[in-house]
């Protein structure tokens, strides 16, 4: 597994969470 910066990876799944939600509504 890659070593990415905690912060960085959060913000990564903040943005894929939101992604989602559009795509769903």
């Amino acid at each position: 597994m890659l070593d990415i910066n905690p912060i960085a990876y959060k913000i990564s799944d903040l943005k894929g969470r939101v992604e989602s939600l559009r795509g769903y509504l």
